[in-house]
């Protein structure tokens, strides 16, 4: 059963803490980042959506899978040519026995610009730390978030193919 009287209730309390807005340099939004997995993905710090606090939130969320045919058909990545693709994005995760999917290839290309230009690792993901330390003090937070903001798919794009096989889930926030 689904809809707002029959669907999933989910109660949260969020207390503010003044000290994490003295901690950053940026401001800090109130309320809650909000992930629904299936366990079979990786989780990244790019998955989800905000919750504002002090209102009511229904969200719809449906799962998506799609099936594309690989290599002459489309450029896609399956497990069976992922070892023949030749990017040093995709040799990440056969050297590491990781399913490959195209979210996990713009994270690990961002992770490698942040370690380039911040000298740090985002630690959500401890995997790809490039012989860094993780981002902890002020000064590579601010490096950071100023790197997340400018970053974009289109700059991962053209080493990141799609995978063959996927699913997403997708979430509408009413």
């Amino acid at each position: 059963l689904v809809g707002k009287i029959n669907g999933l209730k989910v109660y949260l309390y969020m207390d503010y803490l003044d000290e994490l807005e003295n901690f950053f340099s940026f401001s800090w939004t109130k309320g809650a980042h909000v992930i629904i997995s299936n366990k079979t993905d990786s989780i990244t710090l790019f998955d989800g959506f905000e919750i504002p606090s002090n209102y009511e939130s229904n969200v719809i969320v449906r799962r998506e899978f799609s099936k594309r045919m690989p290599d002459p058909y489309s450029n896609c990545i399956s497990d069976e040519n992922i070892k023949t693709y030749g990017s040093i994005f995709t040799k990440m995760f056969t050297d590491n026995n990781l399913k490959y999917t195209q979210k996990m290839c713009f994270y690990y290309c961002y992770q490698r610009r942040l370690t380039e230009e911040c000298k740090c690792y985002e630690p959500s993901f401890p995997l790809m730390t490039f012989d860094k330390n993780a981002c902890s003090t002020r000064n590579e937070f601010d490096c950071h978030l100023k790197l997340f903001s400018e970053f974009t798919e289109n700059e991962a794009s053209a080493n990141c193919s799609s995978e063959c096989k996927s699913m997403r889930i997708i979430f509408i926030l009413k």
